[in-house]
């Protein structure tokens, strides 16, 4: 398939809408993930030979995208994150609230945390990888991953607890 444009158009066609929301997962822009897809089609295309058929090629796809996409970002707006546990309760009394927000509103809270807390996040919870998995991709420890993981939760509490605070105030 290498040098094959029909077969290239045909992957690109059937696949890019997938890969695209793949990346708009892990851009803050649409402009930014346009160009991580741009990025992550160049690598696939280039080592489209080197893929091993043991795995699911829209894995491999997808995988591709996700670190094409985190990896720049990272070059992009590298950004000195504040680590610190905030108090807050491991649950929530009010869980109503959860069940009346819209998907769209949960990505948007979740696009609103600092960018290694959002990235691990997604990745754990929305794309199911392991902290192993995530500390390669993202080039940090498996506890650094960890700690990320429950810093997100905790600041996406922190946000729900606000908005039903709010809401409660109208």
């Amino acid at each position: 398939m290498n040098g094959d444009s029909r077969s290239q158009r045909l992957l690109f066609d059937s696949y890019s809408p997938m890969l695209f929301s793949v990346c708009m997962r892990y851009c803050k822009s649409r402009e930014e993930a346009e160009d991580a897809l741009q990025d992550a089609w160049i690598k696939i295309f280039n080592s489209l030979e080197q893929y091993e058929s043991r795995g699911k090629f829209e894995a491999w796809l997808r995988t591709i995208a996700i670190n094409t996409s985190i990896r720049r970002r990272q070059k992009l707006y590298f950004v000195n994150e504040k680590n610190g546990y905030e108090i807050l309760p491991d649950y929530y009394e009010n869980a109503d609230i959860l069940e009346s927000m819209h998907a769209d509103e949960i990505l948007s809270m979740i696009d609103r945390l600092p960018d290694g807390y959002a990235e691990v996040f997604k990745l754990f919870v929305i794309d199911d990888f392991k902290h192993k998995e995530i500390a390669e991709i993202m080039g940090i420890s498996e506890s650094t991953s960890r700690v990320k993981l429950t810093m997100a939760r905790r600041k996406l509490q922190k946000m729900i607890i606000n908005l039903d605070k709010h809401l409660a105030h109208e």
